[in-house]
């Protein structure tokens, strides 16, 4: 027998525990056979033959790190006992004799341990090349355990956003993030762990809430409002990142049969936002003025000005509805329905803002909770696919805030005000085939937010900023050249979040983004005149290449011109031939000779012959005086005739376009 392990399980075996459940769960197994297997491990190994149920729930725990209800469990033990694995009796369970263990449960989990073991290894290998220290692989898996844990990856609705997972240090945390979009980015075996891990949170927490949906369940009922933070990253305010991210989600939930609203008043919160932006980017003061948020480093990063922001503004409601979104106003204010408004109201005021700084956010959140339970008219659905409306947002502060408010007198039902990425991971249950990238586009989009400096980070280094413009050390056009450049936002994130940054680390990422500024100039100056040099030497091979063309074409010409004169003599000749010959025998039957014929009185017909003779000849001997008129000359004319009709023959001449 092996002894009782203890409570504090590995991270290997709880990471284990949750790519089984998602292996268990793509190969279609129900509710109760993804948990069987750990049970019935768990009785194989127990401490006794005499199994009593906290006992055997403390080993699964133990092992697994799976906290299974009761009333679950007792269900689970029940078909043990079918299996013959127990006997019960007395209102206990008995190990029945000669339990060994399972083979192939065994060397599954031992291979999933093995893959995990080596991601957590290259993720030590990684965090201490970057300066950091983790003293065993274990413990690398416990750090992206507390990573993906206080990120709430796999997070569903009516599972608490309070987690027992302590939160890793800042420069851990930034580490384990830098690790993941890398692992992320290359694609490779370490990304298809990571991806396993990850969807099986969502099915281990959907489980323990036995909220698996069925094969052919669906949203169709469901209405989902969606909060300002969310659109922003819908729209691609926040970030190409952010954007992929909750595009892939939005539609994965309209896949799942949900329909997608979002209230006026949230519309007109977006355009309150923009119109800020629209203000303030105007000026290097307004500019400076910003606070450090994904809205401000996106339309930094991507140079916004005053009149993009403006044209945002106005296409607004068309790319909401492109999205899928039909924009609706609050249902008429109906106080039966509400709960305590103003104590959720005094609930969301956050002590870090200040009183009064966020009135105007506090209220429209507070509203459009007070919109859901109206139009749930008194309805306490339990589950998502029950509830006709939810209002999603992707602040944890405000879901924990409002879950903690709506369950502090002992309210029951599904609250009012979710977490988005909780419908976005209940619709990926649904539809796990679809749209299976949404888990971890997610995670790029935590770690993405994790990467990003802190407000007060930017704040303190907005300040430095000033300083040396104040000094003279800057100009004002370089210190917001300074900001929008990508490379700070990439050094302010190695920055601890205090409130004050010194001013030689503001110095340095200054002189760093400066050199980054001038190395990226050169190179453009040098793909540019690379580009001229290329195009230059492109345009002298053309004019050579055209040149041999046309000295290709001449000489061909040339050569085709000398074999049309050499034809033309023939016809030229033939003809000339043709005329001497006629010249001669009319000469000769015209001559009184004794071979000749009487000319038979006809005058007309001896001066017909004569004439052209005595012309010949005429022209004959005018050529010893004027060449031009030598007899030969007809000849040359002839040929000189035919030449070129033969040419053409030979080489068409091309027509030109009147294009």
């Amino acid at each position: 027998m092996n002894p009782r392990r203890t409570n504090n399980v590995a991270p290997r075996d709880g990471l284990a525990t949750v790519a089984f459940l998602k292996a268990r769960f793509d190969a279609g197994k129900d509710h109760l056979d993804m948990f069987q297997p750990f049970v019935d491990d768990a009785i194989r190994h127990y401490k006794t033959d005499d199994i009593d149920l906290d006992g055997i729930r403390g080993a699964v725990r133990a092992s697994t790190g799976l906290r299974i209800p009761a009333q679950l469990l007792k269900t689970l033990l029940r078909r043990a006992a079918k299996k013959k694995l127990l006997t019960r009796g007395g209102g206990r369970y008995l190990r029945s004799p000669h339990q060994n263990a399972d083979p192939e449960f065994a060397k599954r989990m031992r291979n999933l341990r093995s893959v995990q073991i080596g991601l957590g290894a290259r993720l030590r290998r990684f965090v201490e090349d970057l300066g950091q220290r983790i003293d065993s692989d274990d413990e690398a898996l416990a750090a992206l355990t507390r990573f993906l844990d206080s990120n709430r990856i796999g997070v569903v609705l009516g599972q608490s956003l309070q987690t027992e997972t302590p939160a890793a240090e800042p420069k851990m945390n930034r580490a384990v993030a830098s690790f993941v979009t890398k692992t992320i980015e290359e694609d490779g075996q370490d990304r298809e762990v990571l991806e396993d891990i990850i969807k099986g949170l969502v099915v281990q927490n959907a489980l323990l809430l036995r909220d698996i949906p069925t094969v052919g369940r669906h949203l169709h009922r469901l209405k989902v409002f969606v909060d300002t933070g969310v659109l922003l990253r819908a729209l691609g305010y926040a970030g190409p990142t952010e954007e992929a991210a909750v595009g892939e989600s939005l539609r994965l939930i309209h896949a799942a049969g949900a329909h997608l609203r979002v209230f006026e008043r949230t519309v007109n919160e977006i355009e309150s936002i923009l119109r800020v932006y629209e203000r303030k980017l105007g000026s290097s003061e307004g500019t400076k003025s910003l606070r450090g948020t994904p809205l401000t480093y996106h339309f930094l990063r991507i140079r916004a000005t005053p009149s993009d922001i403006r044209q945002e503004t106005a296409l607004l409601r068309k790319k909401l509805q492109a999205l899928g979104f039909r924009i609706q106003g609050f249902p008429k204010h109906i106080p039966e329905y509400t709960e305590d408004e103003q104590a959720l109201a005094d609930s969301l005021k956050d002590p870090a803002i200040g009183p009064g700084s966020d009135t105007e956010r506090i209220r429209h959140d507070v509203d459009a909770v007070a919109a859901i339970l109206t139009l749930r008219a008194g309805a306490r659905p339990t589950r998502l696919r029950d509830a006709k409306y939810v209002f999603a947002s992707d602040s944890a502060w405000t879901v924990s805030t409002t879950e903690r408010w709506w369950y502090r007198d002992h309210k029951r039902g599904l609250e009012p005000l979710v977490h988005f990425r909780s419908v976005a991971n209940a619709a990926w249950l649904l539809r796990p085939a679809g749209a299976s990238a949404v888990p971890i586009q997610e995670l790029v989009a935590v770690c993405a937010a994790v990467l990003r400096p802190s407000p007060q980070i930017w704040s303190g280094f907005v300040r430095r900023l000033d300083e040396f413009v104040e000094s003279g050390a800057l100009s004002d056009d370089e210190s917001i050249a300074v900001l929008a450049n990508e490379l700070t936002q990439v050094e302010l994130s190695d920055q601890e979040a205090e409130d004050d940054i010194e001013a030689t680390t503001v110095w340095e990422i200054v002189g760093r983004v400066q050199d980054e500024q001038e190395a990226r100039f050169r190179s453009a100056l040098d793909t540019s005149e690379q580009k001229q040099k290329e195009s230059e030497r492109k345009q002298r091979e053309s004019e050579r290449r055209a040149e041999a063309a046309q000295a290709q074409v001449a000489s061909f010409r040339v050569g085709a011109q000398a074999q049309a004169e050499r034809l033309a003599a023939w016809p030229a000749g033939v003809l000339y031939g043709l005329l001497c010959g006629a010249l001669l025998v009319g000469a000769v039957l015209g001559l009184p000779t004794e071979w000749a014929p009487p000319p038979r009185g006809n005058l007309l017909v001896t001066l017909a012959w004569w004439s052209p003779i005595v012309l010949f000849f005429g022209v004959s001997l005018l050529s010893f005086f004027i060449p031009r008129f030598h007899v030969f000359n007809i000849f040359s004319r002839l040929k000189a005739w035919f030449a070129p009709r033969i040419l053409r023959a030979l080489v068409p001449e091309e027509k030109e376009d009147d294009t």
